[in-house]
């Protein structure tokens, strides 16, 4: 019974580095959205005076800078975890 307990709460990661990769986007979400987002739709709103559009535009900006990131993050490969079992050995590959 303490089997399926710890089974229903266990967290699944499906191969990848989520707590590493959960870090890093929690502070980069924070940069961007007070020294992006913020600033740059506060002076869209009240220093430039632009429409409410343009606005949204800005408060949504903060999208795009963050998608570098994770766009090399993604294509360095090193956030899969190989969760296969080697059949000659009997291990598996993330043991060695």
């Amino acid at each position: 019974m303490n089997k399926g307990i710890h089974n229903v709460f266990q967290r699944q990661t499906a191969g990848g580095d989520d707590i590493v990769s959960f870090g890093r986007m929690y502070v980069m979400n924070i940069i961007a959205l007070w020294c992006i987002a913020m600033p740059l739709s506060f002076m869209a709103a009240f220093w430039w005076k632009l429409p409410v559009v343009w606005v949204v535009l800005c408060i949504q900006s903060d999208q795009i800078f963050k998608c570098l990131p994770v766009f090399i993050h993604f294509r360095k490969y090193n956030w899969i975890i190989k969760r296969t079992q080697d059949i000659e050995a009997g291990t598996t590959q993330a043991e060695g």
